[in-house]
């Protein structure tokens, strides 16, 4: 597969969660894009070799999730 069919899932991917996620917080479109663009989430998202483009939203979401829940232990390691 080439890879700008995978990066075009990866922004299909990426523009359904960013509408699951503003749903579900109750946040803008706009807040829920600067969340997941500031993630790790999104930078695995377009790093090809993750696959994770192949996922779905609702993974993407839930590696999102997994991330935000590690992310405040892990800076309270470095403090």
């Amino acid at each position: 597969m080439d890879d700008s069919v995978k990066y075009a899932c990866a922004d299909m991917v990426f523009a359904d969660g960013i509408e699951t996620l503003a749903n579900r917080e109750g946040i803008s479109v706009d807040e829920s894009r600067s969340r997941l663009i500031d993630s790790g989430a999104y930078a695995a998202l377009y790093d090809l070799e993750t696959e994770l483009w192949k996922e779905g939203p609702d993974y993407f979401l839930s590696f999102y999730g997994d991330l935000a829940r590690l992310r405040p232990r892990c800076h309270a390691d470095t403090e």
